[in-house]
C-alpha cells in the first residue's frame, strides 16, 4: 500500500479524531432528547387516559355502557388517536373506538401487552413508563399504548352494577393507543438539526486543519509535486536540490536517483510495453473467437442431433394421423359437428407437421457442404424485397431500401442466404401495426470496427458488407435481447412461431463468416444488422490498390 505524505497523514488523523468525537457528542445528544421527548409523550398520553377515565366514570355509575361508548368513539375519533379499548380482567373488550371489536378477547400475547403480563407484579403496581409501550401495527405504524387500570372504589362497590372491593379490586383496564408519527417527526427534525450542527463544526475545525498543514507541511514539499509531474510528462532533465536532513530530504534524493534510472529504461520499456500490446490485444481476440465457436457448435450440434431425433420419431405418427383423419372425415356430413372436430384435429396436426419440418430443417442447417458463389449485396436484397412486398402493401408498410454505390460482392450459398434477409423482414411486419415503415440500409464497413461482436475466425477479408433491416413495431425488451438467437425462443403467442427462425439464420450468417447482431429500444424500434465478410479474392484486390 502506498505510505501517505506527512500531511495527508497529520490532516488525515486529526480530521478522523474530530469526526469521530462529533459523532459520538451528536449520538449522545439525539440519545438523550429522544429519551426526553418520549417520556414528555408517555406522560401525555397517561394524562389523557386520566382524563377519559374521569370522563367516563359517572357513566359507569350511572351502568351506562352508550354514554361510555359514545365518549370513547368521540376521543378515539380524535387526530393523533388510533385505538381506546375498555376490557375486563379477563381481556373481554367492553367498549372499543373500533365498533366491530367488542365482544372480542384481548391478544395477551401481542407486542403490547405481553410485556405487562410478564411483570410478576399487579400491574396497578406498575410504573407510568412500565404501563406504557411502543410497537408497530398492523400498518407499519409506530403506536404508544398505555394501561391504566379501573379500580374498583368505595363509591363504585355501592352501586349494585359493581362487585364489592374485597371480592374484585379491578373492575378493567383501559387502553390508549395513540400514534408516534408526530413524535417521530419531532425526533427526526431535532436529529437533522444537531447533526447539520456537528457537521457545521466538523467543516469548520477540518477547514482549520486544512490551511495548518497547507501553511506548515504542504508547502516545503510543492517543488518537489512539480518537478515530479515533469517527470511524469517526459521530461527527465528535472534534478530537485536536498533540502536539511528530514523526511523531504531522503525524498528528494530519491527522486533524484529515480530520474536518472528512467532516463536510462525508459526507451528499452517503451519497446517491450508496444510488443505485448500487440501480442495481448491478438491473442485475446483468438480467445475471444474460438470460445464463442466453440460454444456456438456444441449449442447448434446438440440441438440438431435432439431436434433430428425428435422431428423423425414423430414424423410417421403425424403423417398416419393427418391420411387417417382425412379417411375419417369423409364419413361425415360437411355441415356436421363432427366433421368441424376432425377438421380441427387436421389443421393442428398439419401445424405439427410443419414444427417438425422446421426442426429437420434445423438439423440440416448444421451442414457446411453448401455451394458458393460470389453475389452483390443489392441483388440478394432486392430478389427478397421482391417475396415480401405484397405482404408490405396488405399491412400498409412503408418501404424504405438504401444500397450503397459500388458494393463488393460477397461470397454465399444464395439458397441460404435469401431466407435469412426473408425471415428478418417477416418478423419485422409482424411486429409492425399497419403505418409502420421497414428500412433497409446496406453498405461497407471495416471489420476491426466489429471484432467484439464475436466474429468467426478472420477469413482474410479486411471488410464486411453490413445490411441494416429496421422496423417501427414494439421493440424488443433487454432480457429477451440476449436471447433471441437461442433455438426454441421466441416471443410470438402461442402456435404463431417454433422459435427456430433467427436460430437458423444466426448459424448460417455465422457459417458464412459474418454474424448477425440485435439492438432496440424495447418500444418502438428494432433493428438486425447482418455482417458478412467481402469475398476474399476482392478483398486481396482492395488491398493491393
Amino acid at each position: 500500500m502506498k505510505q501517505m505524505t506527512l500531511g495527508t497523514r497529520v490532516s488525515l488523523s486529526a480530521a478522523i479524531l474530530v469526526a469521530v468525537g462529533m459523532i459520538i457528542l451528536s449520538a449522545t445528544l439525539i440519545s438523550n432528547q429522544r429519551g426526553q421527548v418520549l417520556e414528555e409523550v408517555i406522560h401525555s398520553s397517561d394524562n389523557v387516559a386520566e382524563m377519559l377515565l374521569l370522563s367516563i366514570s359517572h357513566e359507569m355509575l350511572e351502568d351506562n355502557p352508550k354514554g361510555v361508548q359514545e365518549i370513547i368513539y368521540s376521543v378515539g375519533s380524535h387526530p393523533g388517536v388510533d385505538r381506546i379499548r375498555l376490557f375486563n380482567k379477563e381481556g373481554e373488550i367492553s367498549h372499543s373506538s373500533t365498533p366491530i371489536e367488542v365482544g372480542m378477547m384481548v391478544d395477551k400475547n401481542a407486542e403490547a401487552c405481553f410485556l405487562c403480563h410478564d411483570a410478576n407484579k399487579p400491574i396497578r403496581h406498575l410504573s407510568i413508563a412500565e404501563r406504557s409501550r411502543v410497537y408497530e401495527n398492523e400498518a407499519g405504524q409506530k403506536m404508544l399504548s398505555t394501561i391504566s387500570v379501573i379500580q374498583n372504589e368505595k363509591r363504585c362497590g355501592e352501586e349494585e352494577c359493581h362487585a364489592d372491593m374485597q371480592t374484585k379490586s379491578i373492575l378493567g383496564v383501559l387502553d390508549v393507543s395513540m400514534s408516534m408519527e408526530p413524535t417521530e417527526e419531532r425526533i427526526v427534525a431535532a436529529s437533522w438539526k444537531a447533526a447539520g450542527v456537528s457537521m457545521s463544526v466538523l467543516i469548520l475545525i477540518s477547514l482549520g486543519l486544512f490551511v495548518l498543514v497547507q501553511v506548515t507541511v504542504n508547502r516545503p514539499i510543492w517543488n518537489l509535486i512539480e518537478a515530479t509531474r515533469q517527470v511524469a510528462s517526459g521530461d527527465f532533465s528535472q534534478t530537485i536540490s536536498s533540502p536539511a536532513a528530514s523526511e523531504i530530504g531522503v525524498l528528494t534524493s530519491s527522486f533524484n536517483k529515480m530520474v536518472e534510472n528512467m532516463h536510462v529504461s525508459r526507451a528499452q520499456e517503451q519497446e517491450w510495453i508496444s510488443v505485448l500490446k500487440d501480442e495481448l490485444h491478438e491473442k485475446s481476440r483468438e480467445v475471444r473467437t474460438a470460445q464463442y465457436q466453440a460454444m456456438q457448435a456444441e449449442k447448434l450440434s446438440a440441438v440438431g442431433l435432439v431436434a433430428a431425433g425428435v422431428a423423425h420419431e414423430l414424423n410417421s405418427p403425424l403423417m398416419a394421423i393427418i391420411t387417417f383423419g382425412h379417411l375419417v372425415r369423409k364419413n361425415f356430413d360437411p355441415e356436421s359437428q363432427e366433421y368441424e372436430d376432425v377438421g380441427m384435429i387436421l389443421d393442428e396436426a398439419n401445424r405439427c407437421a410443419v414444427i417438425i419440418r422446421n426442426l429437420l430443417d434445423f438439423s440440416r442447417d448444421q451442414k457446411t457442404d453448401h455451394p458458393m458463389e460470389v453475389c452483390s449485396p443489392g441483388e440478394i436484397l432486392e430478389n427478397t424485397l421482391k417475396l415480401v412486398r405484397p405482404k408490405l402493401r396488405e399491412q400498409d408498410i412503408e418501404e424504405e431500401c438504401l444500397v450503397a454505390e459500388d458494393l463488393p460482392g460477397i461470397k454465399v450459398d444464395k439458397s441460404q442466404m435469401t431466407p435469412v434477409f426473408l425471415n428478418l423482414m417477416l418478423n419485422a411486419i409482424q411486429a409492425m401495426k399497419p403505418g409502420g415503415k421497414l428500412s433497409m440500409k446496406v453498405d461497407k464497413v471495416p471489420r476491426a470496427d466489429f471484432e467484439e461482436h464475436g466474429l468467426p475466425p478472420d477469413s482474410g477479408s479486411i471488410s464486411l458488407v453490413r445490411f441494416r433491416v429496421r422496423d417501427t413495431g414494439h421493440g424488443i425488451s433487454k432480457r429477451d435481447v440476449a436471447r433471441v438467437f437461442e433455438p426454441f425462443f421466441t416471443t410470438k403467442p402461442a402456435g404463431q412461431g417454433s422459435g427456430l427462425g433467427l436460430s437458423i439464420s444466426y448459424g448460417i450468417a455465422t457459417r458464412h463468416g459474418g454474424t448477425i447482431i440485435i439492438d432496440s429500444d424495447g418500444q418502438s424500434w428494432t433493428e438486425f444488422t447482418v455482417l458478412l465478410p467481402v469475398a476474399v479474392a476482392i478483398a486481396d484486390a482492395e488491398s493491393e490498390s
